[in-house]
């Protein structure tokens, strides 16, 4: 029986996606990068991207990995991909001379998003037997482009191969740093060359669609009923169509309404149930559908304005209400009804607001019921002389025996009060009085 042993490899990896850099990538000016050991004979791959991995939206890599001394070969190869990311493998092979380990990954959305941010890519199990055990070394190395004997996987996908082609051939080769980790559960269930689920291509992408035309980015599309998407809290009635958006997460991408999706709704105005329709587009397919509540609107917590002042007249005195909801003026017996209490005498009223409808609660308002200026005695002298001048009256104005004082109980404005002809004089309670009564008087020649 053979001892199989952890190796020390050379990593480097080719970066690929719509993008071509400006100017070259160098590892030791542009990459972080971390040599620790191997534990449990498994290794953390992680990226930590330049500015330009991220802005270029790089979706595809090349890995390689080669062994440090000749005299060591690579007899087992795992890999196990990061769930977070949602990364596939397209294919993984052992070189015939074992001197070399090829896995190549993509993702549907870019990789990086963050510069700052490392990208887990997986955890790698190689395995071989040497003169010794060595400790994991890190050092970029050239690479030759991909070549067109993959036909395992190309086969399947052909559009793939001349897109990843075409895509390498202006890409640059930077390293990739590999971290130990000490994984909970270490997978020793490895296989010669490559992993269960990517070795011949077969299995990739089984949760995509084929499609012909409506992808313009790929021949595959994510189905949206598989990915993340949040709840939608319970929503108040506005009076107005309530169209709530939703987070769909797609790995650690956050999709873009309107680019990734559309949302139609339903029966989404009054207080009830409301369906969303959330539907994939461009390179995401699918349709899903969530279900929320509009609660009844509180009428306690709407917008009232304040009720004046009203006259005592000897009956009830039952003022209106304006009440918005935002911009949204509510309809009295639809959406709200009112009763009244200490409405007749002089003094302090109530008004008790009930919502109605799409309202719900109650609301207490007061006003003053004062005494009525219209009730007062008033004389003032009926007819002035024109003099081309406003003609301004100083009236005599008596409540029961008490005369009022202007500018405390009432004011005074007037109206045509210059020219010849018919003028008025309007008086307003004020302080304790309340109400309007206008009197007429006559300008002459």
């Amino acid at each position: 029986m053979i001892k199989l042993k952890k190796l020390g490899l050379l990593c480097a990896i080719v970066l690929t996606g719509s993008f071509a850099l400006v100017s070259p990538v160098k590892a030791e000016s542009s990459l972080k990068l971390i040599q620790t050991e191997v534990q449990n004979n498994q290794t953390t791959i992680k990226i930590y991207p330049t500015s330009e991995m991220v802005e270029q939206g790089i979706k595809t890599l090349r890995l390689t990995f080669s062994v440090l001394s000749s005299a060591t070969t690579i007899e087992e190869a795992n890999i196990q991909l990061s769930p977070m990311n949602d990364i596939k493998v397209l294919k993984a092979e052992v070189s015939e001379d074992k001197q070399k380990l090829e896995i190549y990954v993509a993702s549907i959305t870019p990789l990086f998003h963050d510069k700052d941010k490392a990208v887990t890519i997986g955890n790698l199990t190689v395995l071989g037997k040497g003169e010794k055990e060595e400790i994991l070394s890190l050092a970029p190395k050239s690479l030759d482009m991909i070549t067109s004997d993959n036909e395992d996987f190309y086969s399947k996908y052909p559009t793939m191969k001349e897109s990843i082609q075409n895509q390498l051939e202006e890409s640059d080769r930077v390293s990739v740093n590999i971290e130990s980790q000490t994984p909970e559960d270490t997978n020793n269930n490895t296989n010669n060359g490559a992993n269960d689920n990517s070795n011949d291509g077969s299995n990739i992408y089984d949760d995509y669609e084929e499609v012909e035309e409506e992808s313009p980015n790929t021949e595959y599309r994510v189905d949206i009923e598989k990915l993340n998407i949040s709840e939608i809290p319970v929503q108040s009635y506005t009076g107005k169509n309530i169209e709530p958006d939703v987070e769909i997460q797609y790995g650690i991408v956050t999709l873009e309404k309107g680019k990734d999706y559309t949302i139609t709704y339903s029966d989404n105005k009054n207080a009830g149930q409301a369906t969303a329709v959330i539907r994939g587009i461009n390179d995401y397919r699918g349709t899903v559908k969530k279900v929320f509540t509009i609660q009844k609107a509180s009428i306690s917590k709407l917008k009232f304005e304040t009720i004046s002042d009203k006259p005592y007249t000897k009956k009830a005195v039952k003022p209106n209400v304006t009440i918005k909801n935002g911009t949204v003026t509510l309809k009295r017996n639809e959406d709200y009804t009112l009763t009244y209490k200490n409405n007749v005498k002089i003094g302090k009223a109530t008004v008790i607001v009930r919502g109605k409808g799409n309202y719900e609660g109650t609301k207490k308002l007061t006003f003053q019921i004062k005494k009525n200026i219209g009730s007062t005695k008033i004389t003032v002298q009926k007819s002035y002389r024109y003099t081309g001048k406003l003609v301004k009256p100083n009236p005599v104005i008596k409540y029961g025996t008490k005369t009022l004082k202007k500018n405390k109980d009432y004011t005074i404005s007037y109206k045509n009060n210059k020219k010849v002809g018919t003028a008025q004089m309007i008086i307003k309670g004020k302080g304790q009085y309340a109400g309007t009564k206008v009197v007429k008087f006559k300008i002459r020649k």
